[in-house]
């Protein structure tokens, strides 16, 4: 494995509890059962952390909006456990 592979991720503080919640729940979450928006959502996406899918078993938005499914890709787990370790970390 390369070292980018195994190099911490960071993920804004603000974010971490996105994170945590979805790592807790399991994969396949909807933004909604994770009680955030989906700006934030977008936001992991966009850093490589979490996935999202179309979903036509989702309960939609209303009015033709689409459902999403969120979960974790490998980069997110490896983001859930830092911020895991840091927790425990403050803990001790």
């Amino acid at each position: 494995m390369s070292a980018t592979k195994n190099a911490p991720v960071k993920v804004a503080p603000a974010l971490a509890p996105i994170v945590t919640r979805l790592a807790a729940q399991g994969p396949q979450q909807s933004a909604a059962d994770l009680a955030t928006d989906s700006i934030r959502m977008g936001r992991l996406v966009k850093a490589g952390i979490v996935k999202r899918v179309e979903s036509a078993d989702v309960r939609t938005g209303g009015r033709g909006r689409p459902a999403h499914r969120y979960s974790l890709t490998d980069r997110g787990r490896r983001a859930a456990r830092n911020i895991a370790k840091a927790a425990a970390t403050q803990e001790a």
